[in-house]
């Protein structure tokens, strides 16, 4: 009875160790049984041993002693029917079968009490999957014999009532340390529910004193010096850097380009004219400018006025920026405070949001004057929690949210990255993202704040790669802070002049690193809008095998990897990535609810600051390197841009012709491409055609959300319990927006041969 006891306890620890390895409730393990539970099979010679498994639900997060009662129960029943062959259970279930690992269960565990102590007390032996005995090892060095299972955990009764054991694992997946690692985890969950088995499986730690420092150091990067000496807005930082070299180029587009002392000055009057205006603390300036000059201008009038401010693409639907523009308002009346705008879609922008709002219209001649003849204000001081800007991204719920940071973030990020970037006398970094994403932020906070030069691409030229490249060489670049999709498409041979990227915005494949790290400086940057564009960063290693880590926390930042329950699990185990420190944002405009489930109060630091919940998932490497391993929802990145499937199948399913609709990404890399699959609203309709979806999704959407493919479905797959099944959905096809209308025959030699 002792014994049997025994084993669940230890059966149900193991259980709690790995559901929080694999954030999952449900935890199947395997385990022998003799199967000799008869009389008449006592005496007979022969192997009787069968496999039960066993199931343990961790849900409802109970208490350890909740958990072995269940335990108990499961034993109990699996015991009373030991005699079904495992594989005949096999065969009634039908899992999906892989060859690389056993059904229903990849861990077994095995205990036997008064059996000796085949490891040691305290020591784990570890053997392997591929390797035979031959050779002679050093002591502790593991054996390497052939394994059945991923992981195989033998404890037994030692001699002085205490535990000993081995673990057997397949080198395929683990090494040696790693090994090490779970049983002293196991020690720590033993420990803890041995001292309170009331406790909740939550608080169960599983961190030996040693891995909790350890972690603690590699957690959080002190502020740079520079932003600690500095302080204030990055506005304040570029109108020193004018003050010590005013004729120093500070942007540059096409044949245009302003000095530091030009840029001040123009930025000042502008500054002054948006005071007149109403521009302030915590009131919001749309700009809905064309890319240029000017757009930088007034980004940096927006923050010397002591205002933040909203970019409003002028490619977006005409819905979508007055919904933005309203949504993100500080004024009273709910409208924007004032709207800068050079064309005729921000003309019809404030004529939608209506007479709250005052328009600064740049390219009218009696405005521009007004401008010019304002005297220039100096830089208005800024508090760390200063509104600075506004950027909305994709909702999941089909409604963009706007993200408001502040002036520290961004200074912090100015401090942090100017290595990176390699800011200073002589850089000419290149602009290339659009200005309604926080990529332009940085580059505009960055380079200016650190005096170097921003070359800023034209629409024309950012929209195609080969237009780049010609940019990147005549007007010297040298740093460029682009997507990896682009890079796949550029020819860093041709590009030579380039001595640093900034690659960020989507994973960096083992492919475009090892093309454009030899004999440059490059980083993989990784950062959501939600903690000011960057929060950890990490030089490249073209040799690394695989996709390179995602690095270390920048300068002023932290970053952990935890559990559901926020806490920390060990390294090499993966968790839900959660980032704190000085870029954390203040949140959501005008969703409070949002901005509580996102922004969680910090557990770790106990200071009293936020960490943000990026919905990401990752794991600490050895040297303490955080390694991208995904997205824990069903947010995509297509291209670098952020998109949330919800918000286009909201969009799609708006359509009267639509009953249902899925959205995905295909591909990878510059490849990648956003499909949908749809469901007409009648049976004998079909769906609309791909001309008039593209149409009606471009009055509600931007660009880079309408779908590249739609493919009609009779009915969406669904799972088990109702949910649509995106790994079951067929591969894209059926109508292509970019092939339909009228076939138009080759007229060239050139498109013949295409």
């Amino acid at each position: 009875e002792g014994g049997a006891t025994m084993f669940m306890v230890l059966l149900s620890a193991l259980a709690v160790l790995l559901g929080r390895y694999c954030g999952t409730d449900d935890v199947v393990a395997g385990t022998p049984v003799a199967n000799r539970n008869r009389a008449e099979t006592e005496g007979l010679v022969g192997f009787f041993v069968n496999t039960l498994v066993m199931r343990a639900d961790l849900g409802g997060d109970p208490s350890f002693t909740g958990l072995l009662a269940q335990v108990r129960e499961t034993a109990l029943g699996a015991y009373a029917h030991q005699d079904l062959p495992f594989e005949r259970l096999v065969d009634e279930l039908s899992p999906e079968r892989d060859r690389s690992r056993t059904p229903l269960f990849q861990v077994f565990f095995t205990y036997e009490a008064g059996a000796g102590q085949p490891g040691g007390p305290g020591q784990a032996g570890q053997v392997g999957d591929d390797a035979g005995e031959g050779a002679p090892r050093a002591p502790g060095e593991p054996v390497l014999l052939p394994v059945k299972f991923d992981l195989e955990v033998m404890l037994t009764e030692g001699g002085s009532g205490g535990l000993g054991g081995a673990a057997q694992y397949s080198t395929a997946l683990f090494d040696a340390a790693t090994a090490r690692r779970i049983a002293g985890h196991l020690g720590v969950v033993l420990e803890a529910v041995a001292a309170d088995p009331g406790r909740r499986l939550s608080g169960l730690p599983l961190l030996t004193a040693a891995e909790r420092e350890l972690l603690a150091g590699w957690s959080e990067t002190p502020p740079a010096p520079e932003a600690v000496a500095a302080g204030g807005g990055v506005h304040e930082l570029v109108a020193a850097q004018a003050a010590a070299r005013p004729d120093a180029i500070a942007v540059g587009c096409g044949a245009g380009q302003l000095t530091y002392a030009g840029l001040l000055e123009r930025a000042g009057r502008l500054a002054g004219y948006l005071r007149a205006a109403g521009a302030g603390p915590e009131s919001v300036v749309g700009l809905c400018l064309e890319r240029g000059p000017w757009m930088v201008t007034a980004v940096l009038a927006a923050w010397l006025a002591g205002a933040a401010y909203l970019p409003l693409d002028p490619g977006y639907p005409a819905a979508r920026l007055a919904f933005m523009a309203a949504d993100a308002g500080m004024a009273a009346d709910g409208g924007m405070a004032v709207l800068v705008s050079d064309g005729e879609t921000g003309r019809a922008l404030a004529g939608r949001l209506g007479g709250g709002v005052r328009a600064v219209e740049l390219d009218d001649p009696a405005v521009a004057a007004a401008v010019a003849a304002c005297p220039p204000v100096p830089a208005a001081g800024v508090e760390p929690g200063q509104l600075a800007y506004v950027i909305y991204t994709s909702g999941s719920t089909g409604t963009p949210k706007g993200v408001l940071v502040a002036h520290g973030g961004l200074a912090n990020l100015a401090a942090a990255m100017r290595p990176a970037f390699g800011a200073g006398a002589g850089t000419r970094s290149l602009q290339l993202a659009s200005f309604s994403f926080d990529a332009a932020v940085m580059d505009i906070a960055v380079v200016l704040a650190g005096g170097g030069t921003l070359v800023v691409a034209s629409s024309g030229v950012r929209a195609v790669p080969g237009e780049v490249a010609g940019l990147v060489r005549r007007d010297g670049v040298s740093a460029v802070s682009v997507a990896p999709s682009l890079l796949e498409v550029l020819d860093p041979a041709g590009l030579a002049g380039v001595a640093r990227v900034v690659a960020g915005s989507e994973r960096v494949g083992a492919r475009v690193a090892a093309a454009w790290a030899p004999g440059r400086r490059m980083v993989n940057a990784y950062g959501p809008t939600e903690a000011t564009v960057i929060s950890a960063a990490g030089p490249v290693d073209p040799g690394y095998p695989g996709a390179p880590p995602i690095g270390r926390p920048i300068a002023g930042m932290r970053a952990y990897v935890a559990d559901r329950s926020l806490g920390p699990v060990p390294a090499g185990v993966t968790g839900d990535l959660l980032v704190g420190g000085a870029g954390v944002a203040r949140g959501y405009a005008g969703r409070p609810a949002l901005t509580a489930a996102w922004f969680v109060a910090d557990p770790f630091a106990g200071d009293g600051g936020r960490l943000y919940r990026t919905g990401d998932r990752a794991r600490w490497l050895p040297g303490g390197v955080l390694d991208f391993a995904g997205r824990a929802d069903g947010q995509l990145k297509v291209r670098g841009f952020r998109i949330e499937p919800g918000e286009v199948e909201a969009a799609l399913a708006s359509h009267p012709g639509v009953r249902q609709a899925v959205a995905a990404a295909v591909g990878e890399g510059e490849a990648a491409r956003l499909a949908a699959w749809l469901v007409p609203a009648g049976p004998a309709a079909g769906i609309p055609g791909a001309g008039e979806l593209r149409e009606f999704l471009r009055e509600r959407l931007p660009e880079h959300m309408v779908p590249g493919v739609f493919t009609e479905l009779a009915a969406l797959p669904l799972t088990p319990n109702g949910k649509v099944d995106r790994a079951a959905l067929p591969a894209p096809g059926g109508q292509r927006p970019d092939l339909a209308g009228e076939y138009v025959p080759p007229s060239t030699p050139a498109q013949e041969l295409l």
